[in-house]
């Protein structure tokens, strides 16, 4: 007989606050209807199905104005300046990118409105006012990371690069690209990957994105 499956709390993804995990890491038991499924292999996407279907909970939702205004924020940060920047749209920016919070909250939760108030910010009422103030530093990032990149150029400096691959909770491949220099590191974020991956394919992607920073 076999013996009995000990499940316990793991500290992963927010997917882990409606699941425990067995010790072995292949399945999972619903905290609400204690369900198991299987996980093996670190695979998530049985568990966000139960939840949608049986709980109507999804993890997942997000609007693709929201998706592609994080994305665009992501792509420009410099990394110093980013996070020291007290700005209300460096604020929204980092929550948002960062923290995963959603342009909507900033508008209903009267706790988050009190407390940045309470820091001197003003918050737009609208879920567009949100979104602006992001895209809008985002713009403010990327033309501060160009007039940079043109003085080290001019100098006969040199700096490299780094990628590296990510794939979303909701399947979307995306290539991210890091510049790196004698005492500075930027990020200029996730460029969207669709279908084949070839190394020309990434080539020309790179040679785009940096095309775009002239």
């Amino acid at each position: 007989m076999a013996g009995k499956v000990m499940f316990q709390e793991f500290a992963g993804s927010k997917i882990w606050n409606h699941f425990k995990r067995s010790v072995c890491g292949k399945l999972a038991e619903c905290n609400s209807c204690k369900k198991v499924l299987k996980c093996e292999g670190g695979s998530t996407k049985g568990l966000h199905n139960h939840l949608k279907s049986q709980h109507q909970i999804d993890l997942l939702k997000r609007s693709n104005n929201e998706e592609s205004a994080i994305s665009h924020t992501c792509a420009v940060r410099k990394l110093d300046y980013y996070m020291n920047d007290a700005s209300l749209p460096a604020v929204l920016a980092r929550m948002t990118a960062c923290d995963g919070l959603s342009f909507n909250i900033f508008t209903t939760s009267m706790g988050l409105r009190k407390s940045l108030a309470a820091l001197g910010h003003s918050l737009p009422r609208s879920v567009v006012g949100i979104r602006d103030q992001v895209l809008k530093y985002g713009q403010q990032l990327r033309q501060d990371i160009t007039r940079n990149l043109s003085i080290i150029k001019s100098k006969g400096q040199y700096f490299s690069l780094t990628l590296d691959e990510w794939t979303s909770l909701q399947n979307k491949r995306y290539l991210n690209i890091n510049i790196h220099g004698i005492g500075f590191f930027w990020n200029l974020g996730l460029v969207r990957i669709k279908g084949r991956f070839s190394s020309e394919a990434c080539s020309k992607i790179i040679s785009l994105k940096l095309k775009n920073l002239e």
